[in-house]
């Protein structure tokens, strides 16, 4: 939700190794990652609450440039008020998140 097409295209790049090696399907791949963004904004964007991994932030995608660019967008995604982000740093050990995401199911209210 948060990449910009530059970390998206370096990421399925080296995804590619096995499935995407066309850049046509690549191209095609960063194009459905960036309108995914659009529901970040608008009358209807969504609520989101995203735990990233340290380690996502130091894992060197696409060179030092691609980096950069990806680092300022996600300092600015927080900047929109429906979007909380935390980065869970590797000295908080293991924690769920790590293998799956998690959603909070339509209609539930924290009592």
């Amino acid at each position: 939700m948060f990449q910009t097409p530059e970390y998206a295209r370096s990421l399925a790049v080296s995804e590619g190794a096995g499935s995407w090696k066309d850049p046509a399907e690549i191209e095609r791949v960063v194009d459905i990652r960036m309108r995914r963004q659009d529901r970040l904004v608008g009358e209807r964007a969504l609520d989101v609450y995203a735990v990233v991994w340290e380690a996502a932030l130091r894992q060197l995608i696409g060179g030092s440039l691609t980096m950069r660019g990806q680092l300022e967008r996600l300092l600015e995604v927080t900047e929109l008020g429906n979007v909380r982000l935390q980065v869970l740093p590797f000295h908080a050990g293991g924690h769920p998140c790590i293998t799956a995401p998690f959603t909070k199911p339509t209609g539930f209210s924290q009592g």
